[in-house]
Parts: structure tokens; C-alpha cells; sequence
């Protein structure tokens, strides 16, 4: 798609009415993506959760307090995947985002920018990076 809007700059994507069957999948395309994304990098907690579920021997069923475990990560991933299916059906039905998904104002497009690059430098990421890589 972005090859034929690249040929045809005169050509746009038809604004796309948000039924619910189209929200649907908008939120499906965030949480697969998300799961794609995110479980990867949480496999070794998930793995080292089964590691210690499996010695305890309080547990009879290790793994289903890993499925557990893992259910609620994704749970979470799906909360974020919702927010993020409102936040863009916000922004599109104020004219902030077009049908491919772009910002249409340079202003708000920087401002996101701007914010996540102050992001990378700021205390909070090196937190949340310091809990994410040590949670024990």
C-alpha cells in the first residue's frame, strides 16, 4: 500500500467508517502486534516462573499457574491494545489521522516525537528497566 501511495500522491485512502466489525479488527491488529512484539522479550520471567512453579512442591499443576501467569500478561497487553484502538479512533474521527495510519499535523507528529525521545532519557525508563531485567 505504501508503494501504490508513493506512485499515486494524489490518491487517498477513502476515510473508513468505524463500525463495530472495523473496531474489531483495528483492536485484533494491536493486540496480535503487541503479543508479537512484547512476549518474546517476556519469555525468560515466563520461563524462570515454570522453573520455579515446577520446583515447588506445593504445586501439583505447574503449569497451570504458568498459563495463569501468562494469561494476565496478555490480559494486560490486551487493556493496552484497547486504549490504543480508542486513542487512534480519537484521532481519526478529529482528522488527527488518516486512513494509513499517519499523523496529518506536523505539530501533533513532533510533539510524539519529542515525547518519546525524552522518554529514552528519562529516570522512568531507567526504572522500569532495572525492574524489568532483575524482577526478582
Amino acid at each position: 500500500m505504501t508503494q501504490m501511495a508513493i506512485e499515486m500522491p494524489g490518491m487517498m485512502m477513502a476515510p473508513v467508517e468505524w463500525t463495530p466489525g472495523y473496531t474489531l479488527m483495528i483492536f485484533i491488529m494491536w493486540w496480535v502486534m503487541m503479543i508479537a512484539m512484547m512476549v518474546p522479550s517476556a519469555a525468560p520471567t515466563v520461563l524462570f516462573y515454570a522453573a520455579l512453579a515446577r520446583k515447588n512442591n506445593n504445586s501439583n499443576k505447574p503449569y497451570a499457574a504458568v498459563s495463569i501467569f501468562l494469561s494476565g500478561y496478555l490480559l494486560v497487553w490486551g487493556l493496552f491494545s484497547l486504549a490504543a484502538t480508542a486513542g487512534q479512533w480519537s484521532l481519526v474521527s478529529i482528522g488527527q489521522m488518516s486512513g494509513m495510519m499517519e499523523l496529518t499535523q506536523a505539530p501533533l507528529a513532533g510533539a510524539l516525537l519529542l515525547a518519546a525521545g525524552l522518554y529514552q532519557v528519562s529516570p522512568l525508563k531507567q526504572a522500569c528497566l532495572r525492574h524489568c531485567q532483575h524482577p526478582v
